[in-house]
């Protein structure tokens, strides 16, 4: 009996110490539906990007035709770039290099697979969601 009253005890202890104090923040997940309008921008160096418009006037990109060093856009005709489709640049052999814009939050599924030239990738602090084998077999991921 004494062991129980000391173990609720505890319990409520632990329940006051962890409920007072420190801010608590949630994370929301911004739910989001495409438009189907697919857009095309050339403006980046050349390369053609396809993208379709998100709901929330953010974008994500479904094709890009950059080779060697990459920058992706922090916007696309204005909207910021937030995500990167699965399977973007799968099996490229000649994407050496990806710089991603702060405003990228998810990088979908084996987006980057099978690059296997690719050594540099510089990630944006808002990133927060990485897709299952999103860098698998590059030189970027094995380093």
């Amino acid at each position: 009996m004494k062991k129980t009253a000391l173990l609720i005890v505890f319990c409520l202890l632990i329940t006051a110490f962890c409920s007072c104090g420190g801010k608590e923040e949630a994370f929301v997940l911004k739910e989001r539906t495409t438009a189907s309008e697919v857009a095309v921008s050339t403006a980046h160096g050349g390369a053609n990007i396809e993208y379709l418009k998100y709901d929330d006037g953010s974008v994500i990109i479904t094709k890009h035709s950059g080779t060697g060093e990459v920058e992706i856009p922090e916007k696309l005709d204005g909207m910021a770039v937030s995500a990167l489709a699965d399977s973007l640049f799968e099996g490229r052999t000649d994407l050496t290099a990806v710089n991603l814009p702060q405003s990228l939050e998810i990088i979908g599924n084996s987006a980057f697979f099978g690059c296997t030239a690719l050594e540099s990738v510089k990630i944006g602090e808002a990133v927060w969601s990485i897709g299952s084998s999103a860098f698998t077999d590059t030189p970027w991921l094995a380093a």
